[in-house]
C-alpha cells in the first residue's frame, strides 16, 4: 500500500472513530440535548448495550405514547431510556408509564415531567463503546496522542524531504496555483 492510500485510510478511520466521541462531548454544550451510552439490553431490538443515543429536551406535552424517553427517577440515579406505553394523570398532573422493549412488564414507577431528561432523536449502534473507550486514559492516548504524534512525524518528514531534495521531487506530484 502506498503512502497516499495509507494516509487517506488513516484519516477516514480516524474520522469514523472520533466523530461520534466528539459529538458525545460537544452536543450537550450546544443546548440541543445530551448523549448517553446505553448500558443494558432492556430496549432490544431498538437499541443495545453499547449504543450511543442522543436525546433532546422537549416539553412533556410533546411526549406521546410510543416515544422513547430518557429519564432519571432521582438526581443521584443513573438515567434510564425506555418507551412510553401510556400517558396518564396522577394527582392532576401528566405522568408516563414506561417499559423497556425487551422487558416483560412496565417499570414500577411512573415518570413525571420533572424526571424526563429528553426524547430520543438518534441512535448510533455500537458507538457508545468508542466514546466509553475514548473517555478512558488508554483511549485518550490511542485516539488523540498517537494520531497527533504520527501527524507531526509525517509532516516533519515531508518538510525535511522538501528541504533536502535540492529541487528534486520524491515521485509525488504536488499541484500549486
Amino acid at each position: 500500500m502506498d503512502y497516499e492510500k495509507a494516509h487517506t485510510l488513516g484519516v477516514v478511520l480516524l474520522v469514523v472513530l472520533v466523530t461520534p466521541a466528539v459529538a458525545h462531548f460537544l452536543v450537550p454544550a450546544t443546548g440541543l440535548g445530551g448523549s448517553y451510552v446505553v448500558l443494558s439490553d432492556s430496549m432490544e431490538p431498538t437499541m443495545s448495550a453499547g449504543d450511543l443515543i442522543f436525546v433532546r429536551d422537549v416539553p412533556a406535552e410533546n411526549i406521546d405514547q410510543g416515544d422513547v424517553i430518557t429519564f432519571r427517577y432521582s438526581p443521584r440515579e443513573a438515567t434510564t431510556t425506555h418507551r412510553v406505553v401510556d400517558v396518564t394523570t396522577e394527582d392532576g398532573r401528566q405522568a408516563f408509564v414506561t417499559k423497556g422493549d425487551a422487558n416483560d412488564g412496565t417499570d414500577p414507577n411512573l415518570v413525571t415531567p420533572e424526571m424526563v431528561v429528553g426524547k430520543l432523536v438518534l441512535t448510533l449502534p455500537l458507538y457508545g463503546h468508542i466514546t466509553t473507550f475514548a473517555d478512558s486514559r488508554l483511549g485518550t492516548v490511542l485516539l488523540v496522542v498517537v494520531p497527533s504524534v504520527l501527524y507531526l512525524v509525517t509532516e516533519t518528514r515531508e518538510l525535511w524531504l522538501e528541504a533536502t531534495s535540492n529541487g528534486q521531487t520524491d515521485g509525488r506530484e504536488h499541484e500549486t496555483e
